[in-house]
């Protein structure tokens, strides 16, 4: 594929070397997806200088494992690779003494550093570890740090960086040209849409041609605004099952660039497919350096254009390749080059399931980590699925993950937080899983992740004013007015208490919630609503069934339009005594009373059913009518209050 002319491109690099040329040693390249940011970065470090380091961190588990493995596979110096397999050594200490043996004089050219969280508050030791690469790498001293973001970031601000735009802006006609896409229905869309089309990117401007010769109309496109996220929704539904297979595949790639594995991928599809997917779906300056969009990886992934198990199949086919690749690095002495595809091959069995990997070499605390959290989800999907045995192995491994990262670094608080969890989910050793829950906490006062299970696990264990100090004590500590913070511990704490009918705990930990962060809160009105349904019993006022807001309870249920309401009396069967029915009501007054009524007197309102106790009903008088009774349908509207496995009497005698 030739490269696509990019004025932005050319107007970004002048600008860049003018700041170079004034003194300015740190250059960030920021825009939208596709306006060429990395082929300016790219040209921007071409130069005299004693090496380029070409960074990036894949968004897997084991990303900055990747990225610290290709910073040591570009050193020159033989020692990098054995700083990277020295286990006694933190990832943090290999990182640092990797960044010790880059030659004075070098450049740098950082693809989409993570410099700034993103909001999450239980956030994971992968995110951290990103982020710890980015700064530790970026706070280096290089001759000249080039980097490339979607935004303007505070955090870029510290670097001293220099900061410039990259604006969307291509020729249409060229670029559909060089695609091949010169069918009557593309040449005019393109002519039609020229002034719009010029200011989007080269992949957007090759799908909305292509999507035009494929039945879509100028309508349909036209709402997209050209925006790549929504045309490649639109192209899925237009392409075949071959050509959605190949991107699949291409999509478990990790490699920046994705020529050298367009073979396998397209393995068993047809010729026009592979076309399709190379001239239109990928992009790059040319044939060897085509890459695929994340917008089309996340869309692959979330609509699973691969099952499961055809997917387990490529990633089992990428760790034989990556395997093989090793063999051929190491005979030839390209350790770095090796050690790269050792840990891609430890990435694939991992995502393919093969427990065997347990059995692999691993490096790094953070990649036993990886392992864990790919088997630990890996079983509790099969504990939901009902499938118990296979579930208790796959924790059991993780489990193992967990115990071995924990022996490469005693500091890692996320392996003895989720240690603790997958013992906690197997429960069968409450003095250890408290032992690794405190663990965790002391290891990383701020995870609030962390906060939040130790207090459900004591709520699980019914101590329940052990679970109210440690809430007050995860306020303290992490406290903030992030709506994230209130749903990863006020929610949940909340929702366990629930589930163990301890709805006023439930309730003190729910009005510690702003009211100015409850309307973005979705699970705060139904875990309200559902506290208050728990308490209403105490009260004798349960009339309402649970699935009725408070805001609705003054309103029939069951008027029809055009009827005048005279009264309605909201009840709940409370007793069957003999052939008496006897319900509790909520009165025209407000106040609650009782009402009897018999299986006549009920049949002569329109109740033809069995009634069961628990059962709620509305009697209801309108206007020009007699009394008619109604009876709310079974519902659930609690979802998110399901006990999930295991059951939360496991620990009834801890």
């Amino acid at each position: 594929m030739p490269p696509v002319p990019l004025p932005s491109v050319e107007d970004a690099l002048k600008r860049a070397r003018d700041a170079i040329a004034a003194g300015q040693s740190c250059i960030g390249f920021f825009g939208l997806p596709g306006s060429g940011r990395t082929t300016v970065a790219q040209r921007a470090v071409a130069g005299d200088y004693a090496l380029c380091l070409r960074l990036s961190v894949p968004r897997d588990d084991d990303g900055a494992i990747a990225a610290i493995v290709s910073l040591a596979a570009q050193l020159p110096s033989p020692e990098a690779t054995t700083i990277v397999k020295n286990t006694s050594r933190t990832y943090l200490e290999r990182l640092g003494a990797l960044m010790a043996l880059v030659p004075k004089g070098s450049a740098l050219l950082f693809d989409e550093p993570q410099l700034s969280d993103e909001g999450g508050f239980a956030e994971t030791i992968f995110a951290v570890r990103a982020r710890q690469f980015a700064s530790q790498v970026l706070k280096h001293d290089f001759k000249l740090k080039v980097f490339t973001a979607n935004r303007p970031d505070p955090a870029q601000d510290l670097l001293g960086a220099h900061l410039i735009e990259v604006k969307r802006e291509a020729a249409p006609q060229v670029v559909t040209q060089l695609a091949d896409l010169n069918e009557p229905d593309s040449r005019r869309f393109v002519a039609d849409n020229a002034a719009l089309l010029a200011q989007r990117s080269p992949i957007e401007i090759r799908l909305a041609a292509w999507l035009a010769t494929r039945g879509v109309d100028d309508a349909d496109l036209s709402r997209t605004s050209f925006r790549l996220r929504e045309l490649v929704r639109l192209a899925a539904r237009r392409i075949s099952s071959g050509a959605k297979g190949m991107l699949a595949r291409l999509a478990l790639v990790r490699e920046p660039t994705v020529s050298q594995w367009l073979e396998w991928a397209a393995a068993g599809s047809k010729a026009e497919d592979r076309a399709l997917v190379e001239k239109v779906f990928l992009f790059g300056d040319d044939a060897a350096s085509l890459r695929l969009h994340d917008s089309i990886a996340e869309l692959a992934r979330e609509q699973r254009w691969l099952a499961l198990s055809k997917s387990s199949e490529a990633h089992r086919q990428l760790a034989e390749r990556y395997k093989a690749q090793f063999s051929r690095r190491l005979s030839s002495e390209q350790l770095g080059q090796a050690l790269r595809a050792e840990i891609e091959v430890v990435y694939h069995r991992t995502m393919a399931g093969d427990a065997g990997v347990l059995e692999d070499t691993i490096y790094f605390a953070e990649q036993y980590d990886a392992v864990g959290r790919a088997f630990g989800q890996r079983g509790e999907r099969q504990m939901k699925q009902g499938d118990r045995r296979p579930g208790r192995i796959s924790l059991g491994h993780a489990i193992t993950c967990y115990e071995r990262a924990l022996e490469n670094d005693h500091h890692d608080w996320y392996a003895a937080h989720y240690l603790a969890f997958n013992l906690d989910v197997l429960g069968d050793d409450v003095l250890r899983i408290e032992q690794q829950y405190r663990r965790a906490i002391e290891l990383r006062p701020t995870f609030v992740w962390g906060h939040s299970r130790w207090i459900r696990f004591l709520v699980t264990c019914g101590r329940y004013a052990e679970a109210m100090d440690a809430f007050e004590a995860a306020l303290e500590v992490c406290g903030s007015n992030n709506p994230i913070f209130f749903r990863e511990l006020h929610l949940d704490v909340a929702r366990q208490f629930l589930q163990a009918g301890a709805y006023r705990q439930a309730q003190a930990v729910l009005e510690r919630v702003p009211e100015a962060a409850r309307a973005q809160l979705d699970r705060f009105e139904p875990l309200s609503r559902y506290a208050k349904w728990q308490e209403e019993p105490d009260l004798n006022q349960l009339v309402f069934p649970p699935f009725r807001s408070m805001a609705s309870r003054d309103t029939p249920a069951f008027l029809q339009s055009g009827e005048v309401c005279e009264s309605f009396m909201p009840g709940r069967l409370a007793a069957i005594e003999g052939h008496t029915y006897r319900f509790r009501v909520r009165l025209q007054t407000g106040q609650f009373g009782w009402r009897d009524e018999t299986a006549e007197s009920l049949r002569a309102l329109g109740l033809n059913v069995r009634l069961r106790v628990g059962a709620f009903v509305e009697f209801l008088k309108v206007k020009g009518a007699k009394e008619r009774a109604s009876l709310h349908p079974t519902e659930e509207p609690f979802r998110d209050l399901e006990v999930r496995y295991p059951p939360p009497d496991r620990y009834a005698d801890a």
